[in-house]
């Protein structure tokens, strides 16, 4: 991969997870070690963030580099993924603009990584960006945060103390919630209205390892059962 100014760059910079990825990325970063840029719609947004982050953690980071791209405009993501090694992406739902950021991504050699909790988007992408993202020599990995840590960390386990191939694992979550439970509405258009006590919701994953550090999850079903 030729020399780019960013080893990163965070893609949706001004929302709820972007801006705390971006405090995390400059607390870890004690010695700007680390290339980086913030991106998004808003140049006004982005650099309120930043100052609004500087202020949080107490390090300046106003003068992070801003880079204006908008999931509706292609030249706008193929000029941010060309400028970087890895992509950041926190711009949902996917299932809606996900997938115009892992074609620029793969299709300019950047790596992607995302927080999609959304099965059918993440097979889709894999479907059809696999052999292209090998070709590039690239990565693209998907629901990385909530919905995969415990996946990992419980293969990690399970590959550390159980002998023998490991060929596949099934993960359950159980929720205790109130009198109504939004269950994932962005990735599953669902809303589960339960009675006046507490309602049970098992959310089963099935979580696959594909080629190129591609992961995904292939499988989801939601159950609720009502009191």
């Amino acid at each position: 991969m030729s020399a780019r100014p960013y080893d990163l760059v965070i893609y949706g910079a001004t929302g709820f997870t972007g801006a705390f990825i971006v405090e995390v990325l400059a607390k870890q970063d004690e010695k700007n070690e680390v290339k980086w840029a913030v991106a998004g719609r808003n140049e006004k947004r982005l650099s309120s963030m930043l100052t609004n982050v500087s202020k949080k953690i107490g390090k300046n980071v106003r003068d992070v580099p801003v880079i204006i791209a908008d999931t509706k405009n292609a030249q706008s993501l193929a000029s941010m993924a060309s400028q970087t090694k890895l992509i950041i992406n926190a711009v949902g739902p996917y299932r809606l603009h996900g997938e115009a950021v892992v074609k620029a991504a793969v299709e300019n050699g950047a790596s992607h990584v995302d927080i999609s909790g959304e099965p059918a988007w993440l097979e889709k992408m894999q479907m059809k960006y696999a052999e292209l993202a090998k070709e590039k020599g690239v990565y693209v990995v998907g629901a990385c945060g909530w919905d995969s840590i415990p996946c990992d960390l419980g293969v990690t386990f399970t590959e550390r103390n159980f002998p023998g191939d490991l060929n596949h694992i099934e993960t359950f979550m159980q929720l205790q919630t109130g009198k109504m439970v939004p269950l994932m509405t962005q990735s599953y258009k669902y809303m589960g209205p339960v009675g006046k006590d507490k309602a049970n919701a098992e959310h089963s994953m099935t979580t696959v390892w594909a080629d190129m550090g591609l992961r995904l999850l292939t499988a989801a079903v939601i159950q609720t059962h009502l009191p």
